[in-house]
């Protein structure tokens, strides 16, 4: 199971997946939405990502700190995999939101070309390891609603 895309804008978790299917090394990318609240800990990874994303795009340190990231997009190749990061920050004088994205990276580099900042790596491991427990089940309880003893 490879991760095409880890979405998530606080009402509802979207990833897409890539599998083999049983036609000749044929994949398929599937498709898996979920109102269900994941755990804070896949939240938490998309937070993680902010300074990165501020070390990439060369912007201002805390930029980030009232902008949302809602997906990280990976690309699986032979070289490896690469990431685009997706962002959203409003921008409050005007009431609309405005979309930008890192460029394609490479989680390592074999050379000294462009790569994604040494540590960012382990946090887009973390998030696809907490999107496999979310998409196997695991996650946020929600409250109970209903009081059993009555």
């Amino acid at each position: 199971m490879q991760f095409t895309k880890i979405k998530y804008d606080g009402t509802q978790v979207e990833l897409h997946i890539k599998s083999n299917t049983q036609i000749q090394d044929d994949k398929e990318i599937r498709e898996f939405t979920s109102k269900d609240l994941p755990l804070p800990s896949f939240k938490q990874c998309f937070d993680d990502l902010k300074p990165y994303v501020e070390e990439i795009l060369s912007l201002p340190e805390g930029y980030m700190a009232d902008s949302s990231i809602t997906s990280v997009s990976i690309s699986h190749k032979e070289s490896g995999e690469s990431v685009i990061i997706t962002c959203t920050k409003k921008l409050d004088d005007i009431g609309r939101a405005f979309n930008f994205n890192t460029p394609l990276l490479p989680m390592q580099s074999e050379t000294d070309g462009p790569a994604l900042p040494e540590g960012c790596d382990n946090v887009i491991e973390k998030l696809i390891f907490e999107a496999k427990s979310f998409y196997e089940g695991l996650r946020q309880e929600e409250p109970n609603l209903f009081n059993k003893g009555a």
